[in-house]
Formats: C-alpha cells, sequence, structure tokens
C-alpha cells in the first residue's frame, strides 16, 4: 500500500483565498448599494414607471370627481390641502352587493389629478361595502382659484397595489387624531396614548372621543422634540361641549415648569389658547375681549394660531377670527408631557364633551386655510359630483398579472370548495356536529374572479 501524501497549503494560497473573500464581498457591497440607489431614486418614486404602462394599470374602473366651485374659502392658493371627500356611488358598493368594487375594504381605491395619470397621496377614513358610502383624504399639492376642479377616483383591481398614505400628514403635522378606533396618532407610531377612560363616540368626521369630566377621562403622550414647540404654532379641533361655564382642556403640555402650550374652553365658555414663557408667566388670549360662547351639545370647529413673525395668537370658532392677542414673547421649551382632556397639573380642567379631528402643527395657518378646513369638513357630504364609471382597458403585463391572480384565486376557491365539501361528507356520515358555513371570502374570491375574467376577455380581444 502507498503511503499517503499530505500536503501542506502554502502561505501563498491562503493569501489568494483571502483576497478572492475580499473581492467578492466588495463586489457584494457595490451591487446592494447600487441597488438600494436604483431602488430610492426610481422604485419608490410616484414619478417613474416601468415599461411606460400607465401609473392606474390594473384597474377595471374609475369615476371623476367634480369639485363645487365654493371650496375654497378665500382668494388664497393653499399647498398641500387635505381635502376630505365624501361620496356615496351604487357602483361603489362591493360587487357581491351589485356594485363594482372588488375589495370589502376598499384597500385598492386611488385618486389622481384630472390628467388621469399624476397620482395623489389618499387616506381612506371610512368605507362601507353595503352602501358604497367611502371617506377619503386626498392631499392636494396646489388648492387655488385656478387649479382643477376635478379629481379621478380608481378602483376594482385584483391586487391591492402599495400604499403611500404614510406621507400624507408629513410636513404639515406634528400630529393628528381621526379617532378610528384609538387614541392613537395617525401620522407618527411614536405618539400613543395612555388612556384613562374615555370611549368611542359618533365625531365629525368618522368617530370622535367622547371625555367624561366625572370620570376624570384624558389621555398623556410621552414626551418627544417634535410636539415640544416653541416657535410657530396652529392647533385646531372640532369639539362638542356636554357641560359649561368651567374651563376644559382639549390638548396641552404645559407641566409645574415655565415652558408648553394649550387649547381649552376658558370659564365664559369662549375659545382661548395660552402659553408660558421663561418667566414662567401664562401670555394668552383669555383676557381679550371679544370672543363668541360655545353652547352645549353642539359642533364647533375652534383653532388658535402663534405666529413668532409677529408675536401674535389667533383664535377662530368656525373658521372665522375669534380673539387676537399680542404677546410679544414666545413658549420656553417644556419637559412635561402632552396631555388631551385635562391640565395635568392644575385641577378641575378635565374636558366634558366630545372631541373630534384634533391636529397640531408648527407651521402657522392662514386665515383662508383655516376656513376651508372647517368648511370642507363640514359640508364634505355636498360638495362632489360622481360621473359615470368608466371602465378602463389593462395594459398586457396588467392582463398577464391579473390572469395569475385568477388562477391563485382559483385554486385558493376550490382548496375552499373541497373543504365545504369534506365537512358536509363528515357532517352527513355522522362525524361532524354541524356543518360550518363557507365565509364570505369564498363571495369575495368569486367576485375578484368574475371581474378579472371580464377585464381579462375584454383585453383579449383588443389584442
Amino acid at each position: 500500500m502507498k503511503p499517503r501524501l499530505h500536503l501542506k497549503p502554502k502561505n501563498k494560497v491562503r493569501v489568494s483565498a483571502s483576497v478572492r473573500l475580499v473581492v467578492a464581498g466588495a463586489v457584494f457591497a457595490t451591487l446592494v448599494a447600487v441597488g438600494f440607489l436604483v431602488y430610492y431614486n426610481f422604485g419608490t418614486s410616484t414619478d417613474t414607471w416601468a415599461f411606460n404602462e400607465s401609473r392606474f394599470s390594473g384597474y377595471a374602473w374609475r369615476k371623476k370627481i367634480s369639485f363645487d366651485k365654493t371650496i375654497l374659502q378665500g382668494n388664497e392658493t393653499l399647498y398641500n390641502f387635505p381635502l376630505l371627500i365624501e361620496v356615496k356611488d351604487p357602483d361603489l358598493k362591493h360587487i357581491s352587493r351589485g356594485g363594482k368594487m372588488v375589495h370589502l375594504k376598499g384597500g385598492d381605491i386611488r385618486f389622481s389629478k384630472a390628467d388621469g395619470e399624476t397620482v395623489l397621496i389618499s387616506q381612506i377614513e371610512h368605507y362601507n361595502p353595503e352602501s358604497g358610502r367611502l371617506l377619503a383624504w386626498v392631499l392636494l399639492d396646489t388648492l387655488s382659484a385656478k387649479s382643477a376642479s376635478s379629481i379621478y377616483l380608481y378602483f376594482s383591481r385584483a391586487d391591492i397595489p402599495p400604499s403611500n398614505n404614510s406621507l400624507f400628514w408629513e410636513g404639515s403635522y406634528q400630529a393628528i387624531w381621526h379617532f378610528s378606533n384609538s387614541l392613537q396618532a395617525d401620522n407618527s407610531r411614536r405618539i400613543r396614548a395612555t388612556m384613562m377612560g374615555t370611549s368611542e363616540a359618533n365625531g365629525v368626521v368618522g368617530n370622535g372621543r367622547n371625555f367624561s369630566a366625572a370620570n376624570s377621562d384624558c389621555a398623556q403622550f410621552p414626551w418627544l422634540q417634535e410636539l415640544d414647540l416653541k416657535a410657530d404654532i396652529s392647533v385646531s379641533a372640532w369639539v362638542q361641549l356636554h357641560s359649561i361655564n368651567r374651563h376644559q382642556v382639549i390638548l396641552s403640555n404645559q407641566g409645574d415648569q415655565p415652558g408648553g402650550y394649550r387649547l381649552y374652553i376658558d370659564k365664559n365658555n369662549k375659545v382661548a389658547f395660552d402659553f408660558i414663557n421663561l418667566a414662567g408667566m401664562h401670555l394668552g388670549t383669555e383676557s381679550s375681549p371679544g370672543g363668541q360662547e360655545l353652547e352645549n351639545g353642539q359642533w364647533y370647529h375652534i383653532a388658535a394660531v402663534y405666529s413668532l413673525d409677529d408675536k401674535t395668537i389667533r383664535t377662530y370658532l368656525n373658521g372665522q377670527l375669534d380673539k387676537v392677542a399680542v404677546v410679544n414673547d414666545s413658549p420656553a421649551p417644556t419637559p412635561a408631557a402632552l396631555q388631551m382632556g385635562r391640565d395635568q397639573f392644575v385641577a378641575d380642567t378635565y374636558l366634558d364633551g366630545t372631541i373630534d379631528e384634533v391636529r397640531l402643527s408648527k407651521m402657522v395657518k392662514s386665515s383662508t386655510w383655516l376656513l376651508t378646513e372647517y368648511y370642507t369638513m363640514k359640508m364634505a357630504g355636498s360638495l362632489f359630483r360622481m360621473g359615470p364609471s368608466e371602465a378602463l382597458q389593462m395594459h398586457a403585463s396588467a392582463v398577464k398579472s391579473n390572469k395569475e391572480a385568477m388562477n391563485l384565486l382559483s385554486r385558493t376557491e376550490a382548496e375552499q370548495q373541497e373543504a365545504v365539501n369534506q365537512l358536509q361528507a363528515k357532517k352527513n356520515s355522522g362525524t361532524a356536529p354541524t356543518l360550518i358555513p363557507m365565509s364570505e371570502n369564498n363571495d369575495v374570491i368569486k367576485a375578484r374572479l368574475e371581474n378579472i375574467r371580464r377585464v381579462s376577455k375584454d383585453n383579449a380581444k383588443a389584442e
């Protein structure tokens, strides 16, 4: 037997392997970096779409929504204005209810400018598949007397496209609360509430939040840098009082030290706003002349704006200027947490009422903005006119994609049906006590299949 030959690898071989590993790592890192740059600059852009296809490829229907000419309350041009759209249309019912909508929660609803191509950032506030009623926020980059007076609503798509609604409130607001089943701010996961009471209630826009002074209801949010405003401030809310003739706080981050701001209803039932300066003094509008008294049981849109430029506080009631106070100072920084429904260190300031659409911004909102905000939320149900549904022709790749979706849904439908058949067989044989009925998901799948087959057939003819 020949002896085995054992060779020790030379150092040169080891160095060569190390070099190869380093080179491979560098190449990989370069590819990752290039891929990230490509994705960042093209993959997430709403202005660049591959293959020159429509931004709304894959949609079966669209509707034109025309605006009432009174939407803009003033002559000023508003930028990045969140417009509340409220419409009700039989075509927006779910397809299983006789309409044309594919998804029960309206997840595929998107909006475009009047050109039918430019995507508008949107957020669904409420959708009812039974009635076809839709409440949605649409971000208009420009609202003016000369801007387009219509947009398009796209709906009925087999798959749900990526959403960009996380960008909706960025830039304009530090915090905003819609009160859609929670007290978490809708623009940031960081602004979470520690709730002490409160309950869900009917609001002006969908749900609101009820605060009971007798139960000491309130909510506390963590201290965050973005909430500690020390320059321009705008804060607004819808308020319905359940008792009067006492101080009632809507939003406050004032503590037992200097600093902080506060929006509240004073003991004379008037809208008030103040802040604490470095010297620990309260400066605000409560002692200013004028102002309208609020009554029990009525909804009011209240707002306050502090401008660092002219050191002036202005309060508004239903979009109209209510009080003015020249304060010649600015808020000091505060270590206190943000409170909703009370002043943490001041007794007997609990809110007794219902609030909705609370908004906090570090930008000065103009009188035109606030009046338009009030008017469009109050009159949303009568400001829009829906056009007829327009059938859309899909691009070839969208047809292919939907065919693939159809095949997947067909398999899912078959699997669900097989499961039901097996349960039925067990029931007939006495091994299963009760047949579990098929869920509504099966109706949804059938509705989607019907819609995809129709569109695919139409496009096959067109090809």
